[in-house]
């Protein structure tokens, strides 16, 4: 009996120790088998990781794991996220915003259906799937709902007793291991611990650099390459690998070598410009031994395979967990997790990634072992935070990053508040990290805030802002005695932080002269934001019960009488109409004041949180007195009213930011929101006359000596500040309102100034409303849903014209007066349109709380009935100048006052509230009716009539005379009335200007007799009414209809000299050529051979658009030469301004519409265009198609005879083809061959010429074609065919912009020859006269090389047509039909008919030999014997095609009309050009194919095709074409997939499944674990890029190019369009330049989410999809480049060549 051997723990890890000992050193390849990136030994690595894995297991490690994952049922997800990877919150059930799930296990949830967000993860974090505390409902997902329960039944997986021991044991020794290597900066073998310290050390050593956040790329790259002397890729290539992986090693030797790199990069400075926070310290590097080296990568290794131990298996993970945290060990910096935490600013990059990321996967996992390692993360938060703030690295990559994962989850808070008092530990790491200990003896804070003097301390603090927020965000229901003692402590310590910035950049009055330098004040600004939040939470845990609350507020009185008791013991005596008032002394306009007073708005915080509970607020008497409480109030009100009147405008641009941001939504709601709370607090407290006194004394208003200048506006905003005082109620504590009102109101004022997009509402929402998932209800409740117009702009949302009247132009949430104007004038205008009151009237407000019910008699104040009397009087006396606005405001809150007694009276017949009473007896309403007759305020006459209605009405129902009910009924038919008034009013208006215009139009009829009746006579019947008054059919190619239409063009203008003389100088309009792909049939299968001729796939293309202005050609070329002059004498940075053209490339702007242009076309008449065909009626025009072919057949038969005999001269056959000839090399151009030419004829071609600047025109034009070809060939000679004849260069260009359009109109799904646009129909019509003016003025090189031509046309040249793109061919053979006139003697419209039919015929046949089978055969095939079967098999027995069975003739017919139809499209579109025939009506409203036909003069039946009318057979022409057909071609080229119009790929229906792609997706030069920083997508081929990365640069004519800028050269010539899939963004390329665009998705909105900062899920819009591809198919790509560039110049600043 076998009795197996006793586990022995000494003996297991001996082993285990020797073996790591002996294999390590192997990992580091030797120094001469190791480069950039490699120099790891994956094979030793993995080597030693199995021998790891088989002494845990005893067995293969995937067997063993599998058995353990059978029985493995975590009930966490615990995904853990990568950089990239979308991650979904859940609005209506997530605990905070920090709660989120993985794709895999949303999409298995209930919160698919609910409200969600979805964002991109910036990598670590996992998923909380399981988490029951992260979600208030539905905490599972369907995936481990069931594990979960399990779990929860039966616990942990039972293992092996055998394996649990081995895995302790070894789990134990691997984690001591790698604390060893990792926790200390070793160097030396001797360094590392004794039991890992080699026998005999080798002595070769690594120069390693580390990783910073401070140097740039192009200053490593340049200290590299210097360094090691290394080319700058390599250099790219190291800076990117310590980009990604934190450090790696340059150099490999001795140590003398290693050390001589390391002084080089440390005493080197770059030649880059460096600029790193103020200092210049060289780059991170270390000399160190390779068995160090090796040691810790395989750390790094182990750490990675532990943390796949964890996912495995439960138990294991659980068993990691505790020997990482060690709860025995009482100090938790000697425990492992303790020290990798306190190590982890020593590691790199991918070391503190995976050390990480086992800790989350270990110890955060369960509730319990969660808690342990919070604890232990408290207790080293300070020392981790100071580390973290002196350290540079992103925070995502240090362990401090973890916080969001502990501080969110309630248990663990409530644990480590109460257990190691978490919020003072926090607190006190930010006091000590920005602020100066030291008490400051005059107002006794121990502490002086510092953050201004440590930036960049301060920038980084903002982390540990947000992990007070974090804790703060988990309000506990339940408090026992120790947490509200340490919440009290907390509470102490900030408002002790709080009195340490209250008063902090205060600011003198500049009297004398301007400031001399601006103060900073971002620093308290920022501080203002950052605390934002955090006060808000507080409030909510201070509202907690009615005990703390009131022991917060005494605590923050006492501390603010300590700060500000001496500057409020000075009092001064006013006397304000005969009655003395006592007010603090102090003068804003001559002593500090500043913007600042955080603690005394965190008092009126805590007063309003106070008025929820009570009913008053007298206790607050007992601990001070309420002025002088509010006294900070009052002066930062005072002070920005001031700044807004321009009194402070010496003290220059610092205090006015400070203002700006006091306002702004950012910061207002802790700053001036808060200030309006304190004074309304005050004034509910105090007697109503005192308060308005020390409000006017703190204006200055009542020492008329002092900034008399300003008092104007300064009154203006003393009523605004009444106004704010007393109708902003809507805040819960102050009115009796709800959560809903507050929304309702506050959308209803953001849509006052116009309609918004959601996204701009969402902005000014604050958090708190925002966050209210029945916001967007509301929103829908007040707003109408308007979508777009267009794809530039997003949908929006209208206010609804009924809630118009609620809205006030002084909400207290206006930041200026001009926002207020545009308030007042987008109602006005929405009024006006309904015909309703202009006016501005306010509305109801709802009751204040008991507490604040004081506020109210402010109006009934006798000082302030004084004011307002004073006011208005001073409106009677002409002499005194007063403003507008002034009244309105006084106008409006007399009528708040008017309309909050009437609503008092609803409810008490009684009320003391008597504002009425008060305006009557002060004698206002006596002074309002003098107004009402005063023209010079007839504006406001009407809301003066309306204020004294509703004051009458309430004087009299006081006075008994009438009741409320009368007043309704009275307002409803004054409104009636109103209305009815305002209507005739509107039509006597409408019908007086008509009658006016009437009466000027017949005084010019008269006046102008003679030239009404010059411009009304009949106008020259134009061609395009021929066919409407004949009722014949036009044929295009008959010779009659092509005669008729000869002289049928108007004259045309220059549009920069204005004449339109052609006498001298021709005309020519401005296009850009550019090379094209857009045809390029990318899936398509090459067909193995090297064509002759233009490909069926369409490859190469040249371009052709133009903006269809026509300017004569020395004004072009003036124009030219001056763009070229100006920008050669503007110094290099005011280049910029060109960014959008570029002049090297003769690119420029169109003079007149800005279209971006780089060539010219010339503007050649019909009459020249009919000399260049040589149309003519004397010469034969009858002749069959059959005639054609035999005369044809003779020439060639006797050519091929001479040439034979030997009697062809040498000129014929050293002649290239006449047709293009191509390979798989790109576009190139080059000189045109020069020939020997009969004089007398090249004589008369170039008389024909001269006279005028068409023949310089034309060499222009092609010139430019040739050199923007070669601007791409220069760089891919072996990807597009190349160009060597002039001609050929204009035929394919020709050919390929017909096509295009031809593709544009299938895919608008728009007739083919319905009206286009002037630019589309500019740049067909003389891009086709082009191509014939030059060849006919290169004649006799097309005369040499005409038998090429026949040939290839009869089926008798060495190359097969039917391998070409027919339509191509067909163009080329129009263009030169001036070949066949000396032949066959016969009209050139005949020889152009014979043409099109045979092409038509070979277009047939290329169908045919390459149809898809699967699509015509049919198992149910009834009439396999139809003629057009006989003939299809017949065609296809030709090419030696095996024969077909079962063919379908009905799907025959469909398919060969379907694929046949683009080709007969494209012939009529050319032929419209060619010949200006006009087309059918028909044709303009539908794509009639017998029209089509009809229109080409060709037979609609295929079959006619093969015997035309009887007379002949052509199968003889047919077979020859077919004889050099290969059979295994019609196999590779697929009709109808060849006719599909080339979009854009085909986008995922859901973003975030383009950000799942995404996150998939690998850098494909550094291997598979390095994700692509920037993924983006080539949407014109599908293909994954890294954008704006330097690993993927590749080198193009000696300049670096990023990925996808060099991958555009190789997809579409330079040109391309972009998906980021992180930022939701496109991008546009054009070599050099480039532009931003939003992307195809929308949300339910109707917006975008550039950089997913909103979250809303987003589907693709059709509409923008196609935008896209029409801006893809019309090469419409640099224009809008150039468009983008003139309206955003700062896209010029971008360096797209690193895209």
């Amino acid at each position: 009996m076998f009795v197996s051997k006793p586990f022995d723990e000494d003996e297991f890890l001996a082993v285990v120790l020797d073996f790591i000992k002996d294999n390590v050193p192997g990992i580091i390849k030797s120094e001469n088998l190791w480069s950039v990136g490699l120099f790891k030994d994956v094979a030793v690595k993995t080597r030693i990781l199995d021998k790891i894995a088989w002494w845990l297991f005893e067995e293969d490690q995937q067997v063993a794991l599998k058995k353990l994952q059978k029985n493995n049922r975590p009930g966490i997800c615990g995904h853990i996220f990568k950089p990239g990877e979308a991650t979904y919150t859940c609005r209506e059930c997530a605990a905070d915003s920090t709660c989120v799930f993985c794709q895999k296990c949303f999409r298995q949830s209930a919160h698919i259906n609910h409200k969600h967000k979805l964002h991109s993860s910036a990598g670590g974090g996992c998923c909380d799937c399981g988490d029951v505390e992260a979600w208030k409902k539905h905490p599972f997902c369907n995936l481990h709902e069931v594990a979960g329960e399990l779990q929860a039944v039966s616990g942990a997986v039972e293992l092996d007793e055998a394996l649990r021991k081995r895995a302790h044991v070894l789990f134990k020794f691997l984690l001591q291991y790698i604390s060893d290597c990792l926790t200390s900066d070793h160097k030396e073998t001797n360094q590392l611990p004794i039991y890992l310290q080699p026998q005999q050390p080798s002595d070769t050593y690594m120069a390693v650099v580390y990783n910073d956040e401070s140097h740039t790329f192009d200053y490593v790259i340049d200290v590299l390459k210097h360094a090691i002397s290394c080319s700058v890729k390599i250099a790219s290539d190291f800076a990117t690998i310590i980009d990604r992986e934190g450090r790696t090693p340059i150099v490999a030797g001795r140590e003398a070598v290693c050390l001589e790199a390391k002084q080089f990069i440390e005493t080197t400075r770059s030649s880059r410009t460096v600029r790193i926070n103020q200092e210049n310290f060289p780059l991170k590097t270390k000399v160190i031994h390779v068995n160090v080296l090796a040691h810790q990568e395989l750390s790094v290794s182990l750490l990675q395979w532990l943390n796949m131990i964890c996912q495995e298996c439960e138990d294991f993970r659980v068993m990691i967990s505790d020997i990482l945290t060690d709860k025995y060990e009482e100090d938790v910096r000697k425990t492992i997790v303790g020290k990798l935490m306190l190590a982890d600013i020593l590691l790199w990059k991918v070391a503190r990634s995976s050390s990480q990321t086992l800790i989350m996967s270990s110890t955060l996992m369960q509730l319990s072992s969660k808690k342990v390692f919070a604890a232990t993360y408290v207790k080293l938060y300070k020392q981790l935070m100071d580390d973290f703030l002196m350290d540079d690295h992103n925070h995502s990559d240090s362990i401090t990053s973890m916080s969001v994962q502990l501080f969110t989850v309630p248990t663990v808070v409530s644990y480590l508040i109460a257990e190691e008092g978490l919020l003072q530990v926090i607190l006190e790491t930010i006091i000590s990290a920005c602020c100066i200990s030291g008490s400051n003896q005059e107002n006794n804070v121990p502490f002086k805030f510092d953050g201004r003097n440590r930036a960049k301390i301060f920038r980084r603090l903002q982390f540990c802002f947000s992990d007070l927020k974090y804790v703060l965000s988990c309000l506990l229901p339940e408090w026992n005695e120790t947490l509200e003692y340490h919440f009290l402590s907390f509470f102490k310590l900030l408002t002790t932080f709080l009195s340490s910035v209250e008063g902090m950049d205060s600011v003198t009055r500049q009297v004398n002269g301007h400031l001399e330098y601006e103060p900073e004040w971002q620093t308290m600004v920022t501080l203002s934001m950052t605390m934002k939040p955090i006060i808000k939470k507080v409030l909510k845990w201070c509202s907690h019960n009615e005990r703390v609350l009131n022991h917060c507020l005494a605590e923050t009185v006492s501390v603010l009488k300590n700060l500000h008791c001496k500057e409020t013991e000075k009092k001064i005596t006013i006397k304000y109409n005969g009655t003395d008032f006592h007010c603090i002394d102090f003068d804003i306009t001559s002593k500090p004041v500043s913007v600042h007073y955080p603690l005394t708005r965190f008092a009126a915080a805590l007063l309003v949180s106070l008025g929820k509970t009570t009913d008053s607020l007298e206790s607050v008497k007992t601990m001070w007195n309420i002025m002088d409480l509010a006294e900070c109030s009052f002066r930062s009100l005072a002070l920005c009213a001031q700044v807004s009147a321009g009194a402070w405008r010496r003290n220059g641009m610092s205090l006015a930011n400070q203002s700006f941001y006091y306002r702004n939504y950012l910061c207002r709601s802790e700053l001036f929101v808060r200030d309006i709370q304190m004074l309304q607090c005050c004034c509910a407290l105090i007697e109503p006359n005192l308060f308005f006194v020390t409000l006017h004394h703190k204006l200055t208003l009542l020492d008329s000596n002092k900034m008399q200048e300003f008092h104007m506006p300064l009154y203006e905003e003393l009523v605004l500040l009444l106004i704010h005082i007393y109708a902003e109620r809507f805040t819960d504590g102050i009115g009796q309102i709800s959560q809903k009102d507050i929304i309702k109101r506050e959308i209803i004022h953001i849509l006052a100034s116009g309609p918004k997009p959601h996204s701009k509402i969402q902005k000014y929402l604050s958090h708190e409303l925002s966050e209210n998932p029945d916001w967007e209800k509301i929103l829908h409740e007040v707003a109408d849903f308007r979508p777009s117009s267009n794809t530039k702009s997003a949908a929006r949302y209208e206010l609804k014209y009924e809630y118009l009247q609620n809205i006030s132009p002084y909400f207290y949430h206006y930041e200026t007066a001009s926002q207020q104007a545009d308030v007042r004038n987008e109602v006005s205008q929405r009024k006006k349109a309904m015909n309703c009151s202009l006016g501005f009237t306010p509305q109801p407000l709802p009751s204040f709380t008991k507490a604040f019910s004081g506020i109210v008699y402010l109006l009934s104040a006798t000082a302030f009935i004084s004011l307002l009397k004073s006011i208005l009087q001073n409106y009677l006396v002409p002499q005194i100048t007063m403003s507008d606005r002034l009244l309105e405001k006084v106008l409006y809150l007399i009528g708040c006052g008017i309309v909050e007694e009437r609503q008092m009276l609803n409810t008490d017949d009684r009320c003391s509230f008597e504002f009425c009473n008060g305006l009557k007896q002060s004698g206002i309403l006596g002074t309002l009716k003098e107004l009402q007759e005063t023209q010079s305020v007839a504006f406001h006459q009407e809301t003066i009539l309306w204020t004294i209605s509703k004051l009458e009405d309430v004087l009299n129902f006081r006075a008994g005379t009438i009741n409320l009910g009368d007043i309704e009924t009275s307002q409803l038919k004054n409104t009636n009335v109103s209305k009815l008034s305002q209507k005739q009013m509107v039509q006597k208006k409408r019908e007086k200007l008509m009658l006016q215009m009437k009466q000027l139009q017949q005084k010019f009829v008269e006046k102008n007799a003679m030239s009404v009746q010059e411009n009304s006579a009949p106008l020259e019947k134009s061609p395009e009414s021929i066919p409407n008054e004949s009722g014949e059919t036009p044929v295009c190619t008959s010779l009659k209809w092509q005669l008729a239409t000869k002289n049928e063009e108007a004259s045309e203008i220059c549009i920069l000299c204005q004449d339109d003389s052609d006498l001298q100088d021709c005309f020519v309009v401005p296009a850009f050529v550019q090379s094209s792909s857009v045809l390029f049939k990318r899936q398509a299968n090459h067909i193995g051979r090297t064509s002759s001729f233009v490909d069926i796939f369409n490859y190469p293309g040249v371009h052709v658009s133009t903006c269809s202005h026509i300017l004569h050609y020395m004004c072009w070329q003036q124009y030219m030469d001056s763009l070229k002059d100006n920008r050669e004498s503007l110094a290099f940075h005011l280049r910029r301004h060109y960014a959008s053209f570029s002049v090297d490339q003769n690119e420029f702007l169109c003079p007149l519409c800005s279209c971006l242009s780089n060539c010219a076309i010339p503007v050649i008449s019909m009459e020249k265009m009919f000399e260049y065909r040589g149309v003519s009626s004397s010469i034969q025009d009858s002749m069959t198609i059959h005639q054609w072919i035999h005369l044809m057949e003779e020439y060639t038969d006797r050519f091929m005879q001479e040439k034979d005999d030997g009697l062809v001269t040498q000129q014929s056959n050293n002649g290239t083809s006449l047709l293009l000839k191509t390979n798989t090399s790109i576009i190139e151009s080059t000189s045109l061959e020069s020939h020997e030419v009969d004089l007398d004829e090249s004589d008369m071609v170039e008389q024909q010429f001269a006279g005028d600047q068409l023949e310089p025109a034309l060499y222009a034009m092609i010139e430019s074609f040739k050199k923007k070809c070669k601007n791409i060939t220069d760089n891919f000679k072996n990807s597009v065919t190349a160009v060597d004849n002039e001609n050929r260069l204009l035929w394919i260009t020709a050919s390929t912009t017909f096509q295009v359009q031809e593709n544009i109109s299938r895919y608008k799904n728009t007739p083919l020859l319905a009206p286009a646009s002037v630019r589309t129909d500019c740049a067909l019509l003389h891009l086709t006269r082009s191509c014939f003016a030059y060849a006919h003025l290169k004649k006799s090189e097309l005369q040499s090389r005409r038998n090429e031509c026949i040939q290839l046309l009869l089926g008798k040249h060495d190359e097969c047509l039917l391998f070409t793109n027919i339509f191509s061919t067909f163009v080329q053979l129009m263009c030169s039909c001036q070949v066949f006139l000396e032949i066959s003697s016969v009209s050139a419209v005949v020889n152009g008919c014979n043409i099109l039919f045979l092409c038509s015929l070979a277009q047939i046949v290329q169908i045919m030999l390459c149809v898809d089978v699967e699509t015509i055969i049919s198992e149910n095939s009834e009439d396999p014997q139809s003629d057009l079967v006989k003939c299809f098999v017949q065609v296809r027995s030709y090419a030696n095609i095996p024969t077909m069975h079962k063919i379908d003739h009905i799907k025959l017919e469909n398919c060969l009309s379907h694929c046949f139809d683009p080709f007969l499209r494209c012939c009529v579109l050319f032929m419209h050009y060619m010949t200006k025939v006009p087309v059918p009506s028909l044709l303009k409203e539908q794509n009639d194919r017998i029209c089509m036909f009809q229109y080409l003069g060709l037979p609609s039946n295929m079959l006619s095709y093969f015997d035309l009318d009887g007379n002949g057979d052509l199968s003889k022409i047919v077979q020859r074409w077919c004889s050099n057909f290969s059979p295994d071609v019609g196999d590779k080229v697929i009709y109808p997939d060849l006719i599909k119009v080339n979009t854009l790929v085909q986008l995922e229906e859901h973003y975030s499944d383009v950000i799942a792609v995404a996150s998939d997706f690998k850098c494909p030069r550094f291997g598979s674990n390095s994700d692509s920083v920037s993924p983006t997508m080539c949407l014109i081929c599908g293909v994954m890029l890294c954008s704006q990365s330097y690993c993927c640069q590749n080198t193009l004519g000696g300049i670096n190019y990023g990925a996808c800028a060099y991958h555009s050269y190789k997809c579409n010539y330079g040109c391309g369009i972009f998906l980021r899939s992180r930022d939701c963004t496109i991008f546009l390329l054009n070599e050099k330049k480039g532009s931003f665009r939003s992307a195809p998705y929308l949300d339910e909105h109707g917006e975008t989410d550039r950089g997913l900062r909103r979250g809303n899920p987003m589907k693709l819009n059709e509409e923008r999809v196609k935008e896209l591809n029409l801006i893809w198919l019309s090469h419409a790509i640099p224009e809008q480049i150039a468009r983008d560039v003139e309206a955003n110049r700062s896209l010029s600043n971008f360096n797209w060549t690193h895209f």
